[in-house]
């Protein structure tokens, strides 16, 4: 329903958003974490379901400039990826990729914990 409303658009930021409407951007994480709690279905189907929501968050980060590394392709399991990465540099991705996941879990807490009474 948030997309069909068209609420969020690429060209502007987060400070040009109406106050109303920031919580709607958390939207695509809580149905990611959702997803992953479901014990219905395949695992592996749940996780790509999840991966997708999480993505489409990071993608609006990005977009309205709370973040500013876009997110990464999801990669088909069809085909294997070849990684011809030094170790060194693969840890070090690793540990950069951790450092962000952090600071984009403390953002969303902060953003969840926003009390806007007169919007709410």
């Amino acid at each position: 329903m948030v997309n069909s409303l068209e609420m969020f658009s690429g060209n502007e930021s987060v400070n040009e958003m109406n106050a109303a409407e920031i919580k709607f951007l958390l939207l695509p994480y809580m149905l990611g974490m959702l997803w992953q709690h479901n014990s219905v279905q395949d695992r592996k189907e749940l996780c790509g379901i999840s991966e997708t929501y999480f993505q489409n968050f990071i993608q609006r980060c990005f977009d309205y400039e709370i973040t500013d590394r876009p997110p990464r392709k999801i990669e088909d399991d069809s085909e294997p990826s070849v990684n011809r990465q030094n170790p060194a540099d693969i840890r070090a991705e690793k540990i950069r990729r951790r450092k962000e996941a952090k600071d984009l879990e403390e953002k969303v807490t902060a953003l969840t914990s926003i009390k806007v009474h007169k919007y709410f």
